[in-house]
């Protein structure tokens, strides 16, 4: 909400009169595509994380959620 909020601030919120910003959580399941890399050679292996809709390459938050999860650690 914050954002929709800030973004709404920076186009000309005050132009918009009566505006109310809510939010519901979601029932569902929401699944957000990855594409995971691999490469390295023996014992040694390195997880790149590629965001499927946006085409970038995802940073260190990310990979250590997907290394803690293939290897067991949870997250």
């Amino acid at each position: 909400m914050a954002k929709v909020r800030r973004l709404l601030y920076g186009k000309g919120f005050f132009r918009l009169h009566a505006m109310e910003i809510s939010a519901d959580p979601l029932d569902d399941e929401l699944h957000i595509p990855y594409w995971l890399g691999f490469s390295g050679s023996g014992n040694s292996a390195r997880l790149r994380v590629l965001d499927g809709v946006r085409r970038r390459t995802e940073g260190g938050k990310v990979r250590s959620i997907f290394e803690a999860w293939l290897t067991g650690g949870g997250a």
